[in-house]
């Protein structure tokens, strides 16, 4: 699927390539209402997941029976682990921001290096501006990487899409920060906060086992990453 959107991202028609524009954050409200849990007040139809039960086994064997640290590299855009971990351990984990991804405090690091349906980042149209669509079409995919290389944004972490937040002093549009296809599968194109790539790295130095959750474990940016910053 990846291959296919990042086709259409590329195509030599403009018309094509705008279009395109509007699948990211398609996708995105699909798979975040997908994996809400039933009877939650958001959920537009959706809500399929009950419990994460094979995430709270992982958990279980992981932090509980071995007792390990872990940093968990998840390629999948959906919220399952950290719905696991807050289940396991609601008093510890949260993340209603960048910072808790990575709190040195927990045994548990999560690092999604392809992005996350709950993840954005600012357009440079404002909202008092331009609608939604006059944004999308005064922008390009290479706007929207730039955008996301600069600046995550935490505050509307949980939004939905046509969500707009006040940044730097001015309401703007968000853009859904998942890889397919915002970037090209290199190194430098992953859509992570660099602190999050930074914790990461510092607890490679000393990790000998790894489980990638995912059916991306041989996509070449984090390969490249993991072999720059293993010891």
């Amino acid at each position: 699927m990846e291959r296919e959107l990042r086709a259409l991202a590329n195509s030599p028609d403009s018309i094509t390539r705008r279009d395109f524009l509007d699948i990211p954050p398609y996708l995105r409200d699909v798979m975040y209402n997908v994996g809400l849990p039933p009877g939650v007040r958001d959920a537009r139809p959706g809500g399929y997941v009950v419990s994460p039960g094979a995430y709270a086994l992982l958990l279980h064997e992981l932090l509980v029976s071995a007792d390990s640290e872990v940093a968990f590299i998840v390629m999948n855009y959906d919220t399952l682990l950290e719905r696991s971990l807050m289940e396991y351990d609601p008093e510890s984990y949260k993340f209603d921001s960048f910072e808790d991804y990575v709190e040195p405090s927990r045994k548990a690091l999560v690092v999604k290096p392809h992005g996350s349906v709950n993840w954005w980042a600012p357009m440079r149209q404002r909202v008092a501006n331009l609608t939604w669509h006059q944004a999308l079409d005064s922008i390009s995919l290479d706007d929207i990487r730039s955008s996301a290389a600069r600046k995550f944004h935490a505050d509307e972490i949980r939004a939905s899409h046509g969500a707009t937040a006040q940044v730097d002093g001015a309401q703007h549009w968000m853009y859904p920060l998942i890889t397919a296809p915002l970037a090209d599968k290199e190194e430098s194109d992953l859509v992570c906060p660099a602190e999050h790539l930074e914790a990461l790295s510092s607890f490679m130095q000393d990790c000998g086992r790894y489980l990638f959750i995912g059916t991306s474990g041989f996509d070449t940016d984090v390969l490249a990453f993991m072999a720059r910053h293993m010891p």
